[in-house]
């Protein structure tokens, strides 16, 4: 009867008090439907966070019978002593997470024998397993799925998994596996096998027996320098392959019908591939110095970020979509970034170059597709009316019904932006936070059509010329994007230093445009700031020196006077000791 109301439980979803959970904890949570890996920015898939998803990572193929998740704490000796008394209730889905810290238990016989047969999905992740032993998964013949992540196995021995003929997703992530032993998945039908994160220092030819079908393999942060020469050959059916934060220098033939391979933070000088199918290539953080042989026709992504290339791409794929080239050695936009060399191209990335002209090379048409443009964290210090000249097509759009497009030079020393830079290009949104802005026009773009600007950290000078930003900029950001609004401060004049804008959000004076000491403008010609004195600044100069001028003068008088004074008596003195009396003449 006990079984039966924690079987009901199971179903609803609520937990009511039973001895399965005096002996061990329970918690029911929902699986979450997680979609498929399809996005061409995510670099590795994470297996145990899609235990639903059962036959391939297409999220419209899940398991039907995945309803509940039925999670077992027991994290003491007495509680997994108990387990096999256990009258358990029908599970497809079991996982025993983060139960043995304290326990001796490190293998897995403490299971009932009769509910290993129907068990389809497995996850003993987070324990202290320290190995499988050969034959001992034997019994769990339903077993799809099996996650064995963050635990402490340091041996894939021989015979493993041989008699889980139904097995198509193993995940052995985070553990510290030093060696797989021969024939170690022979036999075997996976598709999807996760060996990131552990101590691998090698992969011997006939580890990889029984990987034939396998789709998708990821064993990246390990410690890996090669892998077998017969790679290409016992992976045939690989098309996703994730060798990240190794220390490869150089790569042996792969399979060919690859779509994606991420090969970041190794160590390759050079890259050679020749794959008809690969879509997307991820070889940031190396030190490649040319694409020029890569043979790769149906590539849609190319990320190559944190290399040695120079201004000179050599990318002979021209259906790229999407290319991040951040933090090279270049100096300029490539000269081979072309209309007619990637027509396609609709996101760009130049961020951490050494560039300080942003303008592209002479386009025959404008780049029809291109929607993201960065130059974050480069040197530029002026945007010039020709930056854009042929490389976006001259209309307007409205930001808020259709994508337009979405510039960031944020992070570099633009002082100037010339008149037309960026008019009449359906340009939406544009980060120019931390630069070295001290005024700007409110014509600088088409403000009714534009979906957002970032003006943060800029040492503005909040005089009249930039009154606009509080009557119009300020009222359309702080409704829509008030994030842009906590670092959007006065840096001068002095009353104003550090003010945030959204001091005077609402006020109807215009505060910017009171009469002060000095004005500052920005010869948008000569590129430099000019400080001119007004006449009512003149004037309170003028006044100022005229008031220190006489207060010195009476400060000088009060001085002198007591010396006067002083000085009297004594010519008195001197009188008088002189002084000789005259007798009269009696006779006169």
């Amino acid at each position: 009867m006990l079984m039966i109301l924690i079987y009901f439980t199971l179903i609803s979803g609520t937990l009511v008090a039973s001895e399965i959970c005096s002996v061990c904890k329970c918690v029911f949570a929902d699986v979450r439907r997680v979609d498929a890996d399809l996005a061409e920015d995510v670099e590795i898939m994470t297996f145990k966070y899609k235990m639903e998803t059962l036959e391939s990572y297409n999220s419209n193929v899940t398991y039907k019978s995945v309803k509940k998740y039925f999670h077992v704490d027991c994290s003491s000796d007495s509680n997994v002593g108990q387990m096999n008394n256990l009258e358990w209730p029908k599970l497809d889905v079991l996982g025993i997470i983060g139960n043995f810290r304290r326990s001796k238990w490190k293998k897995l016989e403490f299971f009932p024998d009769h509910i290993k047969g129907q068990i389809v999905v497995l996850s003993l992740s987070e324990n202290k397993i320290s190995e499988i032993e050969p034959n001992e998964l034997d019994d769990f013949q339903n077993l799809k799925m099996l996650n064995v992540t963050g635990n402490q196995m340091e041996i894939v021995k021989k015979h493993s998994f041989a008699k889980l003929n139904n097995l198509k997703m193993l995940d052995l992530s985070n553990n510290i596996i030093t060696q797989i032993e021969d024939w170690a998945f022979y036999e075997t039908q996976l598709k999807y096998l996760n060996l990131s994160g552990n101590l691998l220092t090698y992969l011997t030819p006939d580890s990889l027996q029984g990987l034939g079908n396998v789709l998708m393999l990821d064993v990246s942060d390990n410690n890996l320098i090669k892998l077998p020469e017969n790679f290409a050959i016992r992976l045939k059916s690989l098309t996703f392959l994730s060798l990240n934060g190794n220390s490869f220098t150089n790569l042996p033939e792969l399979p060919k019908d690859l779509k994606k391979v991420y090969v970041r933070r190794n160590q390759l000088d050079e890259l050679r591939l020749s794959h008809s199918q690969l879509q997307i290539l991820d070889v940031g953080s190396n030190n490649i110095a040319s694409l020029a042989n890569l043979h790769t026709p149906a590539l849609k992504v190319i990320k190559a970020d944190n290399n040695n290339l120079t201004n000179l791409l050599q990318l002979n794929s021209k259906g790229i979509v999407i290319m991040d080239l951040s933090n090279n050695k270049f100096t300029a936009v490539p000269q081979d970034i072309t209309v007619d060399r990637f027509y396609f191209l609709e996101r760009l990335y130049m961020d951490g170059n050494f560039i300080t002209n942003a303008s592209f090379p002479f386009q025959p048409e404008p780049f029809q597709n291109l929607r993201t443009l960065s130059f974050s964290k480069c040197s530029l210090e002026v945007l010039s009316k020709t930056m854009f000249s042929g490389v976006f097509p001259r209309n307007k759009i409205d930001c808020f019904r259709s994508h337009g497009i979405s510039l960031d030079f944020s992070h570099n020393f633009i002082n100037q932006i010339d008149y037309d830079a960026l008019q009449n290009y359906p340009i939406c949104s544009i980060d120019l936070s931390n630069n070295k802005l001290r005024t700007i026009s409110e014509s600088f773009v088409p403000w009714k059509k534009m979906s957002h600007v970032n003006l943060q950290k800029n040492p503005w000078h909040c005089d009249c010329s930039i009154q606009w930003m509080l009557d119009n900029y300020m009222t359309f950001m702080y409704k829509n994007y008030p994030k842009y609004l906590h670092e959007l401060r006065c840096e001068t004049p002095l009353r104003y230093n550090s003010k945030m804008f959204v001091f005077w959000y609402n006020k109807t004076d215009d505060v910017f445009c009171k009469s002060g000491p000095s004005s500052l403008y920005f010869d948008v010609i000569n590129g430099r700031t000019i400080e001119v004195w007004t006449a009512s600044a003149v004037a309170c100069v003028v006044l100022a020196c005229i008031i220190v001028l006489l207060a010195l003068a009476i400060t000088i008088l009060l001085c002198m006077k007591p010396q006067k004074r002083r000085r009297q008596p004594k010519k008195i003195n001197q009188v008088t000791n002189n002084y000789k009396p005259v007798l009269q003449n009696p006779k006169e």
